[in-house]
């Protein structure tokens, strides 16, 4: 659904971005959102640092008192003249060159001196070790100082955080499942929201024992029958 604003003529949808509806009047507002921010900068007042004539809010020239045309206006009524003074003298002019004489002309190497015995953080030349399988490999400084323990692959990573390898974990899983360990019954009853206590381990373990009997069970009566 559409609504056209009375002030500038457009057709906008109902919605919040350009239309707003008021819980006290039950009815939407009458303007669309920019003629109503237009709208509320209606009112005549003059900036406090330069005196510009400027447009502004009943709330802006009720609440401080204090009207701005711009940031930098702004930022003079709260720092100091003599700190205004000292920024001037530090800030560059249009067209202004600190340094010509040392400044890089265009398309001269930006090169970097780096003291002896002081690798630069992106030389690709760091020869590091694998903690896991010791293979040799290339790395960059920084990234070596980032870990203890740096690795060629995220297989070697894996293999040395999960202790073998996510592969093994999961192997591993697969066994305990199969054998009806403790590891699994507990995970089981976690998940269950049920308290692991030595009774109910074995209670758990003694129902997925029943369960998978009843359905191997089941298949051999369907094999039968087929």
């Amino acid at each position: 659904m559409k609504r056209q604003c009375p002030k500038c003529g457009r057709y906008l949808p109902l919605t919040e971005e350009f239309w707003y509806w008021r819980n006290d009047s039950q009815k939407w507002r009458p303007y669309c959102r920019i003629c109503h921010l237009k709208n509320r900068h209606k009112y005549d007042a003059f900036c406090v640092n330069c005196g510009k004539k400027i447009k502004a809010t009943i709330e802006q020239i009720k609440g401080s008192g204090n009207v701005f045309c711009s940031h930098k206006c702004r930022t003079k009524e709260f720092i100091s003249k003599q700190s205004l003074d000292r920024m001037a003298v530090t800030q560059f002019k249009k067209g202004e060159r600190f340094s010509p004489d040392t400044e890089f002309k265009k398309g001269e190497h930006r090169g970097h001196y780096f003291s002896v015995g002081h690798t630069p953080w992106n030389n690709t030349e760091t020869m590091v070790s694998c903690a896991y399988c010791g293979k040799v490999f290339k790395l960059k400084p920084y990234r070596v100082r980032m870990h203890i323990n740096n690795y060629c692959s995220k297989k070697c990573n894996d293999k040395s955080k999960y202790n073998g390898g996510i592969e093994e974990q999961r192997r591993k899983m697969k066994e305990a499942i199969k054998a009806l360990s403790d590891k699994y019954i507990r995970i089981v009853l976690s998940n269950a929201h049920i308290n692991k206590t030595t009774e109910t381990i074995e209670l758990k373990r003694q129902q997925l024992a029943m369960m998978r009997e009843i359905k191997l069970l089941k298949q051999e009566v369907a094999n039968g029958v087929t």
